[in-house]
């Protein structure tokens, strides 16, 4: 979960935490000023990242809610926060759904001074390759937020290698990412890149750090994890890419 404040008093969650707890909406409690979160992102279906996603539906307004569109019935959690939307729906709010909306990587969603920039995302993941739940993890949006010159990147739990695979693999969504990126249709770099999959190993391919670290500067990016369970630490990982 990410929570940014943009000037001029605008407000952005990304992903809303684990379902277990509730740091996510005190988080927000803590950063958000009156009762309206201006963006929320929700990468993708999975219960982890929807945690407290009903709760802030129903405690703020959120005028624009971007969602992957995996339907996952089965989830407590995701029906919980489906109907949530569906209320704020009811009271003015935009979804904007990859289920139902088509819409290109670059496009842009203003945030005060700031801007955030869809990169990636997907209503389904077709090709060969990833598990069922991998599958549902490269549909994660990824957007990347950008303010005076910095930008941080924020990945969800996208998908670019197996888990056997060698650092060196380069696949599935971080793979289409890093070709737009080459092709010059929307650009992976930033600042601060918040590791896919929370640092977990079929994630943070080698191909997709270099791509965030370049062309305009040939350091590494900063990459954060909140996971305890990477493959090795990410800042090797960063030196090497």
């Amino acid at each position: 979960m990410t929570r940014t404040k943009a000037p001029p008093g605008k407000f952005f969650v990304y992903d809303a935490g684990h379902w277990v707890g509730k740091k996510c909406i005190e988080a927000v409690r803590q950063i958000v000023t009156g009762e309206q979160v201006d963006l929320m992102v929700l990468s993708h279906s999975d219960a982890d990242h929807l945690g407290d996603a009903a709760e802030i539906l129903d405690e703020y307004f959120v005028p624009i809610i971007l969602r992957a569109g995996d339907v996952r019935t089965t989830s407590g959690t995701w029906r919980k926060v489906n109907d949530a939307i569906a209320n704020e729906v009811r009271e003015g709010a935009t979804v904007i759904n990859y289920r139902s909306m088509q819409f290109l990587p670059g496009m842009k969603l203003e945030l005060g001074a700031a801007a955030v920039t869809l990169v990636a995302g997907w209503a389904d993941w077709t090709e060969p390759g990833p598990t069922e739940s991998e599958r549902r993890n490269a549909l994660s949006i990824v957007v990347r937020l950008d303010y005076k010159g910095r930008s941080v990147l924020l990945t969800g739990d996208t998908v670019g290698r197996r888990l056997t695979d060698p650092d060196t693999a380069c696949k599935d969504a971080e793979k289409a990412m890093v070709d737009n990126h080459q092709a010059g249709r929307v650009s992976l770099k930033a600042d601060v890149m918040i590791a896919p999959h929370h640092g977990g190993n079929n994630g943070s391919s080698r191909c997709f750090i270099q791509a965030v670290g370049s062309p305009a500067s040939s350091s590494s990016p900063q990459v954060t994890t909140t996971s305890i369970r990477p493959r090795r630490p990410l800042t090797d990982i960063s030196r090497t890419a």
